[in-house]
C-alpha cells in the first residue's frame, strides 16, 4: 500500500486546471496538499485495485479511462474509486464553473481527469511490485462532540470512525483504510482555497501517527457536518483554523480510543444494482416552493441558514429552466471482502438510510461507501423531501433511495450467509 501526492508544489504552479478567473492554479490557491492513496489486493490470483481521492464527485469517465489502461490486469468490477467530501476540491470547482459558464467537461475538467489517470496507472504498477502477505484488523472508534446531523442535531448521524489496518508477515503496519462520515467544513465559494478538508486532514494526522499510508473513504455523510457545532466567521482563514482544531480533536480521540481486533479480508465478490427512473417536473409546484423559500429567506436571521436557503432557491430556479422530462439510472454496488462488506452508493447518502446498513458484529462488519463513480448527488429519505437543501436540489425521485438501500442491504445479508 503506498500513498502519493498528486498535486505537489510543481503541479500547483503548472497544472492546467484553472480557477474561476481562468488563471493557472498556484500554491497560494491551496491550504493543503491533496492526496491519492491506492490499495492493490491479490485475492486468489485476482487483482482488486482501490484508489481513494480527495476530490468530491468521481466522474464515471475517470473510472472508464483508468479501466481502459488496466483492463488486461483486472476486471472492471475490481476497480474501485472513491472520493472524500471537499467543497473546494477540483470536482466541486468543475461543477461550479460548468454551472456558471455553461461549459462542458472537456473544456474544464479533462486535463485533471487525464492527470489523475496517469498517476493512478503509475501507482498500480508500483503497488504490483510491492505485493506481500498480510493480516488485517479493525477498530471502531466513537467520536464525540465534533459533528452531527447538519439539518438538526437531534437527527441521525454516524459518528463512528472505522480503521482497517494491514500488517505484513513481520507484524509491521503497511497501510490502513479509514472510514469517516463527515460532510465538508470549509465551504467554497466563500473560501476558494483548495483543501483536503476534514477527512483529508484527519487522514494526514492518522498517517503520521501510525507511520503508514492511510486510504480515506466516506460513509453516509449527506447530512453530516460540523456546521452546527461551531460559529462561522467572516474570515475564511479563521474558519480554517476552526477546522484544524476539530481535526486535532478527532485525531486525538482516534489515538486514545482505537482498539484493534482481527478481521479476515480473503475474498472479493461484487454485485451491481440498477434502478431506471423517469419523471416529469411540475413547474407550478416548483414556483410554490420558490415563493415559500423567498419568505423564509426574508425571515431568516442565521447567516449560514440564509445562505443554504439561498442556494436552494438557485437550484430550484435552475430546475424551472428545464428540461422537464428527466430519466436516468441509479447504480449501487455491494462488495464482499470476507468479514468486511461494503454497500456502495453513487452520491451523498443520508445517515438515516446508511445507518440501516451499518453493523459491527463479531467477524462480520457492514460499512457504507459513498462518493463513487456514477455520481448522482443527494440520496435523501422520503420524509425529508421538500424540507432541506439536499432534497430540494436532488434529481432522484422520492422513494428511490429507500429502494436502493434495501437492495444493497439484502445483498450484504446474502453475502453474510
Amino acid at each position: 500500500m503506498k500513498t502519493i501526492i498528486y498535486l505537489d508544489e510543481t503541479c500547483k504552479q503548472t497544472f492546467r486546471w484553472k480557477n474561476a478567473d481562468s488563471k493557472p492554479l498556484t500554491k497560494e490557491d491551496f491550504y493543503d496538499y491533496l492526496t491519492m492513496t491506492g490499495t492493490l489486493l491479490d485475492i486468489d490470483g485476482k487483482y482488486v485495485y482501490w484508489v481513494g481521492m480527495e476530490n468530491i464527485g468521481i466522474p464515471a469517465l475517470l473510472r472508464d479511462r483508468l479501466y481502459d489502461r488496466l483492463k488486461n490486469k483486472l476486471t472492471k468490477d475490481a476497480l474501485i474509486i472513491n472520493g472524500t467530501h471537499t467543497h473546494s476540491g477540483p470536482g466541486f470547482m468543475k461543477a461550479e464553473m460548468m454551472s456558471s459558464r455553461k461549459a462542458d467537461e472537456s473544456q474544464l475538467y479533462m486535463g485533471f481527469v487525464d492527470h489523475c489517470v496517469n498517476l493512478m496507472t503509475d501507482l498500480f504498477f508500483e503497488l504490483e511490485k510491492q505485493l506481500r502477505p498480510y493480516t488485517s484488523e479493525i477498530a471502531v472508534i466513537p467520536v464525540e462532540g465534533c459533528y452531527g446531523n447538519r439539518n438538526d442535531l437531534s437527527l441521525a448521524a454516524d459518528k463512528d470512525i472505522n480503521l482497517i489496518s494491514f500488517k505484513d508477515e513481520n507484524e509491521q503496519l503497511i497501510g490502513m483504510w479509514m472510514e469517516m462520515t463527515t460532510h465538508s467544513t470549509v465551504i467554497f465559494p466563500k473560501n476558494p482555497k483548495i483543501t483536503g478538508d476534514m477527512v483529508g486532514n484527519v487522514r494526514q494526522l492518522v498517517s503520521e501517527h501510525y507511520h503508514c499510508p492511510v486510504m480515506p473513504f466516506v460513509g453516509c455523510a449527506g447530512d453530516s457536518s460540523t456546521r452546527l457545532t461551531r460559529k462561522r466567521s467572516d474570515d475564511p482563514a479563521l474558519d480554517y483554523s476552526e477546522l484544524m482544531r476539530l481535526v486535532n480533536d478527532i485525531s486525538q480521540q482516534i489515538y486514545e480510543k482505537a482498539s484493534f481486533v482481527p478481521v479476515v479480508i480473503d475474498r472479493f465478490e461484487t454485485a451491481q444494482m440498477e434502478l431506471s427512473y423517469s419523471y416529469t417536473k411540475d413547474p407550478e409546484a416548483i414556483r410554490r416552493r420558490l415563493a415559500k423559500l423567498e419568505r423564509e429567506i426574508q425571515e431568516e436571521t442565521n447567516p449560514q441558514q440564509k445562505k443554504i436557503k439561498g442556494d436552494s432557491k438557485m437550484a430550484l430556479q435552475l430546475k424551472l429552466e428545464g428540461p422537464s422530462e428527466c430519466s436516468d439510472m441509479l447504480i449501487g454496488r455491494a462488495y464482499n471482502f470476507g468479514e468486511l462488506k461494503f454497500g456502495v452508493f453513487p452520491g451523498e447518502l443520508t445517515a438515516s438510510l446508511g445507518l440501516s446498513i451499518i453493523s459491527h458484529q463479531p467477524h462480520d462488519h457492514h460499512l457504507v461507501l459513498c462518493y463513487t463513480p456514477d455520481d448522482v448527488g443527494y440520496l435523501v429519505e422520503k420524509e425529508e423531501y421538500g424540507k432541506n437543501f439536499e432534497s430540494l436540489t436532488s434529481n432522484i425521485p422520492v422513494g428511490l433511495p429507500e429502494v436502493m438501500t434495501d437492495m444493497i442491504r439484502s445483498k450484504l445479508e446474502e453475502f453474510s450467509h
